[in-house]
Protein backbone atom coordinates (compact mmCIF):
# COMPACT_ATOMS: atom_id res chain seq x y z
CA UNK A 1 0.00 0.00 0.00
CA UNK A 2 1.59 3.24 -1.04
CA UNK A 3 1.50 6.21 1.44
CA UNK A 4 -0.39 9.74 0.58
CA UNK A 5 1.33 11.91 -1.47
CA UNK A 6 2.62 14.52 0.01
CA UNK A 7 3.46 18.47 -1.20
CA UNK A 8 7.16 18.00 -0.76
CA UNK A 9 9.77 15.77 1.26
CA UNK A 10 12.52 16.44 3.43
CA UNK A 11 14.99 14.46 4.30
CA UNK A 12 17.67 15.07 7.21
CA UNK A 13 20.20 12.84 8.83
CA UNK A 14 22.16 13.85 12.05
CA UNK A 15 23.80 12.66 14.60
CA UNK A 16 22.67 12.78 18.36
CA UNK A 17 24.47 10.31 21.15
CA UNK A 18 25.61 7.95 18.77
CA UNK A 19 22.52 7.46 17.31
CA UNK A 20 21.59 8.65 13.23
CA UNK A 21 18.63 10.57 13.20
CA UNK A 22 16.91 10.93 9.92
CA UNK A 23 13.90 13.51 9.77
CA UNK A 24 11.64 12.45 7.05
CA UNK A 25 8.09 14.37 6.47
CA UNK A 26 6.06 16.81 3.98
CA UNK A 27 7.06 20.22 4.24
CA UNK A 28 4.80 22.82 4.82
CA UNK A 29 4.28 26.80 5.71
CA UNK A 30 3.41 26.63 9.16
CA UNK A 31 4.19 23.27 10.48
CA UNK A 32 6.86 23.34 13.03
CA UNK A 33 8.83 19.83 12.64
CA UNK A 34 11.34 20.89 15.80
CA UNK A 35 11.21 17.54 18.45
CA UNK A 36 11.59 19.51 20.86
CA UNK A 37 7.47 20.34 20.67
CA UNK A 38 5.28 18.89 23.26
CA UNK A 39 3.76 15.58 22.21
CA UNK A 40 0.25 17.68 22.95
CA UNK A 41 0.71 19.46 20.72
CA UNK A 42 2.21 17.05 17.66
CA UNK A 43 0.06 16.48 14.97
CA UNK A 44 -0.69 12.47 14.38
CA UNK A 45 1.09 10.52 11.85
CA UNK A 46 -0.24 7.73 10.04
CA UNK A 47 2.47 4.38 9.79
CA UNK A 48 1.28 1.85 7.05
CA UNK A 49 3.85 -0.63 6.51
CA UNK A 50 4.73 -4.21 5.99
CA UNK A 51 7.64 -7.04 7.94
CA UNK A 52 10.02 -8.46 5.28
CA UNK A 53 12.09 -11.31 6.20
CA UNK A 54 15.65 -10.98 5.47
CA UNK A 55 16.51 -13.53 2.51
CA UNK A 56 17.29 -17.33 3.30
CA UNK A 57 15.68 -17.07 7.00
CA UNK A 58 13.33 -18.79 8.29
CA UNK A 59 10.23 -16.88 9.89
CA UNK A 60 7.06 -19.37 9.12
CA UNK A 61 4.61 -17.04 10.13
CA UNK A 62 3.70 -13.45 10.76
CA UNK A 63 1.07 -14.36 13.24
CA UNK A 64 2.48 -13.31 16.63
CA UNK A 65 5.14 -10.16 15.50
CA UNK A 66 4.61 -6.91 16.80
CA UNK A 67 6.15 -3.75 15.42
CA UNK A 68 7.37 -1.21 17.66
CA UNK A 69 7.81 2.65 17.66
CA UNK A 70 9.91 3.61 20.57
CA UNK A 71 10.22 7.28 20.67
CA UNK A 72 13.57 8.88 22.04
CA UNK A 73 13.21 9.75 25.66
CA UNK A 74 13.10 13.57 25.27
CA UNK A 75 11.30 16.44 27.31
CA UNK A 76 7.28 15.35 26.11
CA UNK A 77 7.90 12.28 24.54
CA UNK A 78 5.00 10.62 23.76
CA UNK A 79 3.93 6.25 24.92
CA UNK A 80 5.45 3.88 22.75
CA UNK A 81 3.22 2.97 19.96
CA UNK A 82 3.02 -0.60 18.59
CA UNK A 83 1.20 -2.53 15.86
CA UNK A 84 0.26 -6.53 15.45
CA UNK A 85 1.62 -7.62 12.36
CA UNK A 86 -1.35 -9.23 10.03
CA UNK A 87 -1.50 -12.61 8.49
CA UNK A 88 -0.18 -10.62 5.17
CA UNK A 89 2.71 -9.47 7.00
CA UNK A 90 1.26 -5.73 7.24
CA UNK A 91 0.61 -3.10 9.70
CA UNK A 92 -0.79 0.04 10.69
CA UNK A 93 -0.05 2.23 13.50
CA UNK A 94 -0.60 6.20 14.36
CA UNK A 95 1.23 8.15 16.47
CA UNK A 96 2.47 12.03 17.41
CA UNK A 97 5.04 13.10 15.19
CA UNK A 98 8.32 12.30 16.85
CA UNK A 99 11.80 10.88 16.99
CA UNK A 100 11.22 6.63 16.45
CA UNK A 101 13.03 3.74 16.81
CA UNK A 102 11.90 0.59 15.17
CA UNK A 103 12.00 -2.79 16.37
CA UNK A 104 9.95 -6.31 16.45
CA UNK A 105 9.27 -8.67 18.42
CA UNK A 106 7.48 -12.48 18.45
CA UNK A 107 5.00 -13.79 21.26
CA UNK A 108 6.41 -17.31 20.46
CA UNK A 109 10.15 -19.13 18.73
CA UNK A 110 11.49 -18.05 16.64
CA UNK A 111 11.91 -14.98 18.10
CA UNK A 112 12.91 -12.03 16.22
CA UNK A 113 15.17 -8.88 15.36
CA UNK A 114 14.76 -6.00 13.11
CA UNK A 115 18.18 -5.84 11.00
CA UNK A 116 17.02 -3.03 8.99
CA UNK A 117 14.19 -0.75 8.06
CA UNK A 118 12.69 1.31 5.13
CA UNK A 119 11.35 4.69 5.79
CA UNK A 120 9.44 6.18 2.28
CA UNK A 121 11.96 4.85 0.20
CA UNK A 122 15.13 5.44 2.23
CA UNK A 123 16.64 2.38 3.79
CA UNK A 124 18.98 2.42 7.14
CA UNK A 125 19.74 0.39 9.79
CA UNK A 126 17.31 -0.49 12.82
CA UNK A 127 19.06 1.38 15.09
CA UNK A 128 18.50 4.49 13.30
CA UNK A 129 15.96 7.27 14.98
CA UNK A 130 13.52 8.76 12.26
CA UNK A 131 11.93 11.76 13.34
CA UNK A 132 8.51 11.72 11.39
CA UNK A 133 6.72 14.76 10.77
CA UNK A 134 2.94 15.45 9.61
CA UNK A 135 1.57 12.88 6.87
CA UNK A 136 1.71 9.39 6.25
CA UNK A 137 4.65 7.33 6.15
CA UNK A 138 5.34 4.20 4.65
CA UNK A 139 7.63 1.51 6.67
CA UNK A 140 9.28 -1.43 5.95
CA UNK A 141 11.12 -4.20 8.53
CA UNK A 142 13.09 -6.14 8.05
CA UNK A 143 13.18 -8.69 10.82
CA UNK A 144 15.53 -12.16 10.73
CA UNK A 145 15.73 -14.79 13.71
CA UNK A 146 17.38 -13.51 17.15
CA UNK A 147 20.07 -15.42 17.95
CA UNK A 148 19.68 -17.50 21.28
CA UNK A 149 20.77 -15.60 24.04
CA UNK A 150 24.31 -16.89 25.48
CA UNK A 151 24.56 -18.12 29.18
CA UNK A 152 26.24 -15.82 31.29
CA UNK A 153 27.26 -19.10 33.41
CA UNK A 154 31.46 -19.59 33.19
CA UNK A 155 31.71 -23.23 32.14
CA UNK A 156 34.92 -23.27 32.97
CA UNK A 157 33.57 -23.26 36.60
CA UNK A 158 34.13 -26.35 39.01
CA UNK A 159 30.82 -28.30 39.77
CA UNK A 160 31.63 -27.24 43.47
CA UNK A 161 31.78 -23.53 42.28
CA UNK A 162 28.09 -23.50 40.33
CA UNK A 163 26.57 -24.87 43.80
CA UNK A 164 28.24 -21.83 45.27
CA UNK A 165 27.41 -19.69 43.46
CA UNK A 166 23.54 -21.27 42.83
CA UNK A 167 23.41 -20.89 47.00
CA UNK A 168 24.47 -17.44 46.79
CA UNK A 169 22.10 -16.13 44.16
CA UNK A 170 18.99 -14.94 45.51
CA UNK A 171 16.80 -13.76 42.26
CA UNK A 172 15.09 -16.86 41.10
CA UNK A 173 15.56 -16.36 37.46
CA UNK A 174 19.28 -15.73 37.52
CA UNK A 175 19.67 -18.64 39.93
CA UNK A 176 18.04 -20.88 37.82
CA UNK A 177 20.49 -20.72 34.91
CA UNK A 178 23.02 -21.85 37.68
CA UNK A 179 20.32 -24.71 38.51
CA UNK A 180 20.56 -25.76 34.68
CA UNK A 181 24.45 -25.69 34.57
CA UNK A 182 24.55 -27.99 37.79
CA UNK A 183 22.40 -30.25 36.54
CA UNK A 184 23.85 -30.55 33.24
CA UNK A 185 26.66 -32.04 34.83
CA UNK A 186 24.95 -35.14 35.76
CA UNK A 187 26.64 -35.06 39.07
CA UNK A 188 24.46 -36.51 42.24
CA UNK A 189 27.32 -35.78 44.46
CA UNK A 190 25.88 -32.41 44.95
CA UNK A 191 22.81 -33.15 46.07
CA UNK A 192 23.62 -33.28 49.68
CA UNK A 193 24.80 -30.03 49.97
CA UNK A 194 21.45 -28.68 48.26
CA UNK A 195 18.87 -30.88 50.42
CA UNK A 196 18.09 -28.12 52.73
CA UNK A 197 17.10 -26.21 50.00
CA UNK A 198 14.11 -28.20 49.33
CA UNK A 199 12.05 -26.21 52.43
CA UNK A 200 13.88 -23.04 51.56
CA UNK A 201 11.04 -20.78 52.67
CA UNK A 202 11.03 -18.85 49.26
CA UNK A 203 9.21 -21.35 46.73
CA UNK A 204 10.84 -20.11 43.78
CA UNK A 205 14.29 -20.64 45.00
CA UNK A 206 13.03 -24.12 46.38
CA UNK A 207 11.82 -25.09 43.19
CA UNK A 208 14.78 -24.62 41.45
CA UNK A 209 16.80 -26.61 43.86
CA UNK A 210 14.20 -28.90 43.20
CA UNK A 211 14.89 -28.92 39.34
CA UNK A 212 18.35 -30.10 39.99
CA UNK A 213 16.84 -32.90 42.14
CA UNK A 214 14.63 -34.02 38.97
CA UNK A 215 17.32 -33.35 36.37
CA UNK A 216 20.03 -35.49 38.21
CA UNK A 217 17.05 -38.63 38.73
CA UNK A 218 15.89 -37.93 42.37
CA UNK A 219 12.23 -38.34 43.39
CA UNK A 220 12.32 -35.50 45.60
CA UNK A 221 12.53 -33.00 43.05
CA UNK A 222 9.46 -33.82 41.10
CA UNK A 223 7.73 -34.06 44.57
CA UNK A 224 8.91 -30.98 45.94
CA UNK A 225 7.89 -28.90 42.42
CA UNK A 226 4.12 -30.68 42.06
CA UNK A 227 3.99 -30.09 45.99
CA UNK A 228 4.29 -25.68 45.28
CA UNK A 229 1.53 -25.94 43.27
CA UNK A 230 -1.39 -27.24 45.75
CA UNK A 231 0.68 -25.21 48.48
CA UNK A 232 -1.06 -22.34 50.28
CA UNK A 233 0.16 -21.87 53.46
CA UNK A 234 1.75 -18.74 54.65
CA UNK A 235 5.16 -17.83 53.63
CA UNK A 236 7.03 -14.54 53.02
CA UNK A 237 6.11 -12.06 50.57
CA UNK A 238 8.61 -11.16 47.90
CA UNK A 239 11.58 -9.09 48.50
CA UNK A 240 10.38 -5.51 46.97
CA UNK A 241 7.36 -6.31 46.57
CA UNK A 242 4.58 -3.06 47.39
CA UNK A 243 1.27 -1.86 46.88
CA UNK A 244 -1.35 -4.04 47.11
CA UNK A 245 0.88 -7.28 46.83
CA UNK A 246 -0.91 -10.08 49.24
CA UNK A 247 -0.56 -13.87 50.39
CA UNK A 248 -2.63 -14.75 47.63
CA UNK A 249 -0.70 -13.05 44.75
CA UNK A 250 2.53 -14.37 46.14
CA UNK A 251 0.66 -18.14 46.00
CA UNK A 252 -0.09 -17.61 42.55
CA UNK A 253 2.98 -16.14 41.47
CA UNK A 254 5.03 -19.36 43.02
CA UNK A 255 2.28 -21.84 41.66
CA UNK A 256 2.95 -20.21 37.96
CA UNK A 257 6.54 -20.98 38.32
CA UNK A 258 6.42 -24.20 39.48
CA UNK A 259 3.90 -24.84 36.60
CA UNK A 260 6.38 -22.95 34.54
CA UNK A 261 9.59 -25.36 35.99
CA UNK A 262 7.58 -28.57 35.21
CA UNK A 263 7.70 -27.22 31.46
CA UNK A 264 11.44 -26.91 32.05
CA UNK A 265 11.46 -30.71 33.38
CA UNK A 266 9.98 -32.08 30.76
CA UNK A 267 8.86 -34.85 32.45
CA UNK A 268 5.67 -37.00 31.11
CA UNK A 269 4.29 -37.55 34.75
CA UNK A 270 3.32 -33.69 35.07
CA UNK A 271 1.02 -33.81 31.76
CA UNK A 272 -2.06 -35.28 33.99
CA UNK A 273 -1.11 -32.43 36.82
CA UNK A 274 -0.82 -29.87 34.05
CA UNK A 275 -4.18 -31.16 32.51
CA UNK A 276 -5.93 -30.21 35.59
CA UNK A 277 -4.84 -26.78 35.64
CA UNK A 278 -5.98 -25.77 32.58
CA UNK A 279 -9.11 -24.77 33.36
CA UNK A 280 -7.90 -22.82 36.89
CA UNK A 281 -7.85 -19.11 36.71
CA UNK A 282 -3.72 -18.81 38.55
CA UNK A 283 -1.73 -20.60 36.73
CA UNK A 284 -3.50 -21.61 33.14
CA UNK A 285 -2.11 -19.24 31.13
CA UNK A 286 1.76 -20.81 31.62
CA UNK A 287 -0.12 -24.32 31.20
CA UNK A 288 -0.31 -24.59 27.26
CA UNK A 289 3.09 -24.01 27.33
CA UNK A 290 4.61 -26.42 29.58
CA UNK A 291 2.68 -29.20 27.90
CA UNK A 292 3.76 -28.43 24.78
CA UNK A 293 7.46 -28.50 26.22
CA UNK A 294 6.96 -32.16 27.39
CA UNK A 295 5.51 -32.59 24.08
CA UNK A 296 3.26 -35.60 25.44
CA UNK A 297 0.36 -36.39 23.37
CA UNK A 298 -2.32 -36.84 26.40
CA UNK A 299 -2.41 -33.16 26.28
CA UNK A 300 -3.51 -32.56 22.61
CA UNK A 301 -7.73 -33.39 23.73
CA UNK A 302 -7.57 -31.29 26.81
CA UNK A 303 -6.00 -28.56 24.82
CA UNK A 304 -8.61 -28.65 22.20
CA UNK A 305 -11.17 -28.36 24.70
CA UNK A 306 -9.75 -24.93 25.91
CA UNK A 307 -10.74 -23.84 21.83
CA UNK A 308 -14.03 -23.57 24.00
CA UNK A 309 -12.67 -21.02 26.32
CA UNK A 310 -14.57 -17.67 26.41
CA UNK A 311 -10.79 -16.23 27.32
CA UNK A 312 -9.56 -15.22 24.02
CA UNK A 313 -6.03 -15.30 25.03
CA UNK A 314 -6.41 -19.09 26.37
CA UNK A 315 -7.29 -19.90 22.71
CA UNK A 316 -4.42 -18.64 21.17
CA UNK A 317 -1.91 -20.17 23.83
CA UNK A 318 -3.92 -23.38 22.99
CA UNK A 319 -3.14 -22.94 19.40
CA UNK A 320 0.32 -22.38 19.80
CA UNK A 321 0.91 -25.33 21.74
CA UNK A 322 -1.61 -27.78 19.55
CA UNK A 323 1.16 -26.26 16.38
CA UNK A 324 4.28 -27.27 18.37
CA UNK A 325 2.08 -30.36 19.16
CA UNK A 326 2.02 -31.13 15.37
CA UNK A 327 -1.67 -32.14 16.33
CA UNK A 328 -3.01 -32.22 12.66
CA UNK A 329 -6.35 -33.75 14.07
CA UNK A 330 -7.02 -29.93 15.53
CA UNK A 331 -7.19 -28.98 11.94
CA UNK A 332 -11.16 -29.09 11.50
CA UNK A 333 -11.53 -27.77 15.00
CA UNK A 334 -8.47 -24.97 13.62
CA UNK A 335 -11.04 -24.18 10.33
CA UNK A 336 -14.26 -23.53 12.52
CA UNK A 337 -12.24 -19.99 14.06
CA UNK A 338 -10.91 -18.78 11.05
CA UNK A 339 -12.82 -15.96 11.66
CA UNK A 340 -13.18 -15.48 15.36
CA UNK A 341 -12.42 -12.01 15.49
CA UNK A 342 -11.79 -12.03 19.24
CA UNK A 343 -7.75 -10.86 20.44
CA UNK A 344 -5.68 -12.08 23.26
CA UNK A 345 -4.29 -9.67 25.79
CA UNK A 346 -0.51 -10.23 25.67
CA UNK A 347 2.12 -9.69 23.80
CA UNK A 348 0.87 -8.52 19.72
CA UNK A 349 -2.62 -9.34 20.81
CA UNK A 350 -3.48 -12.07 17.92
CA UNK A 351 -6.79 -12.59 17.14
CA UNK A 352 -8.14 -16.32 18.03
CA UNK A 353 -8.64 -16.12 13.80
CA UNK A 354 -5.32 -15.27 12.72
CA UNK A 355 -3.87 -17.58 15.14
CA UNK A 356 -5.87 -20.55 13.79
CA UNK A 357 -4.91 -19.64 10.46
CA UNK A 358 -1.30 -19.88 10.95
CA UNK A 359 -1.44 -22.96 12.74
CA UNK A 360 -3.48 -24.48 10.07
CA UNK A 361 -1.13 -23.53 7.90
CA UNK A 362 1.76 -24.96 9.56
CA UNK A 363 0.30 -28.26 10.05
CA UNK A 364 -0.89 -28.77 6.91
CA UNK A 365 2.53 -28.45 5.54
CA UNK A 366 4.13 -30.78 7.96
CA UNK A 367 5.40 -34.17 7.11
Amino acid sequence: MTARPCARRSLTIQRRCGIVLIVLGAVRPGICQSPERSAAARQAVSIVGRVVVEPGMNVPSAVGLRVNAQPLPELGSPTPTFAAVAYDWSFRMTAPAWLYQFSATADRPPFVIATRIIVDGVEMAATSAVTLADGTHDVVVFVAPREASKSTIDTTLSTGALVDQFRNETVFWRQFEFAKAIADRRDTSVLPTLVSWLDHDDRRLRGNAAFIFARLGDARGFEVITGILTDRSDRPLEEGARGKWTLREQIRSDRYYAAHLLGDLRDARAVPILIALLHGKDVNAIVPWSLAEIGDRRAIGPLIEILDDPDASMCVLAIYALETLNARETVPRLNALLNDPRKSNFGAQVSVGDAARAAMAQLLTRR
